[in-house]
């Protein structure tokens, strides 16, 4: 049974822009896996690309607070 957590993920752009995006992963590794998906070329169509991606696991309780709802 794999127990899913959330994590944010903010794309750093080699334009100096940010994208954040939350979703759920088992794990740190899992979480920047799936991060990938929204860093390829397709999906940042009209953006310079991806210069770092920054993954952090965020609480439960955060999430409800701040309302966040994942991808």
């Amino acid at each position: 049974m794999n127990r899913s957590y959330p994590y944010k993920i903010t794309l750093r752009l080699y334009s100096g822009m940010r994208e954040t995006h939350y979703i759920e992963a088992s794990n740190y590794r899992d979480a920047f896996d799936k991060a990938h998906r929204f860093s390829n070329p397709i999906a940042m169509s009209g953006h310079d690309g991806v210069q770092f991606i920054d993954v952090l696991r965020l609480t439960r309780s955060y999430c409800s607070d701040n309302h966040i709802t994942f991808e």
